[in-house]
């Protein structure tokens, strides 16, 4: 564990480099933030690194990376690694393999990894954030390619008929359309923000706005990297 950690916190670092010289905003998330204010570090047995940028940074992040970033490491997007289908954005490591089982099948790049998470501004108004999680299911549907699994029979067959409907640069373009959708609110305030991502869970839970309008900054491992002044 000591060791992956140690490749992991090397593309920490650099993505804060590529990130600060780019002026991007960025914070730890998830275990990688409890980590850094309870043991200002790794926590023991976290084996990822999460972090969720603003969506407008996290749009400029492809250009960032191939402009700064070093030789020996990948940007993994879904346009970059095609057979990832990715929602999110990964950082991996040139030179090392870390295989997940839901990834063990595909031919992408298995490297060490770190994950970026887009913060989307979430409708208001509860029609309006309904549309939005529904474009953005089907969204996840056509950029990832086969049904969710564990959501039952029903959710199963309709999403293996939309799939089976709908392909190619058909699909592409409703995809295009969706995110849009997901990002309608980006120009106006809101009450409140989201990760809209991969895990639709994760995806339908509500952060106050102000959470992510300041910033701080809190040890992690050795050097001292961006949190939300409103961690706790």
């Amino acid at each position: 564990m000591n060791q992956l950690q140690k490749k992991q916190l090397q593309i920490l670092k650099e993505f804060k480099k590529v990130c600060k010289k780019n002026n991007l905003l960025y914070f730890l998330t998830g275990g990688t933030l409890i980590g850094a204010v309870r043991h200002k570090g790794f926590i023991p047995w976290d084996d990822d690194i999460d972090v969720m940028m603003p969506f407008s940074d996290y749009g400029k992040l492809d250009d960032a990376c191939e402009k700064d970033m070093e030789n020996g490491f990948f940007l993994q997007t879904g346009k970059s690694d095609l057979n990832a289908h990715l929602t999110y954005k990964k950082i991996r490591l040139d030179g090392t393999t870390f295989i997940v089982d839901y990834l063990a099948d595909c031919d992408i790049h298995h490297g060490i990894d770190m994950d970026v998470y887009p913060i989307y501004n979430i409708a208001d108004g509860k029609i309006g954030r309904t549309i939005q999680y529904l474009n953005t299911m089907l969204y996840f549907l056509f950029e990832v390619g086969e049904a969710p699994k564990n959501h039952g029979l029903i959710m199963t067959f309709g999403s293996d008929v939309l799939l089976w409907i709908f392909r190619g640069k058909v699909r592409d373009r409703i995809k295009e359309h969706c995110h849009k959708k997901m990002a309608k609110y980006e120009n106006k305030k809101t009450k409140y923000k989201g990760l809209l991502f991969g895990n639709m869970t994760v995806s339908k839970v509500l952060y106050p706005a102000e959470f992510f309008e300041s910033a701080v900054e809190a040890e992690f491992e050795d050097e001292m990297f961006t949190i939300p002044s409103y961690y706790d």
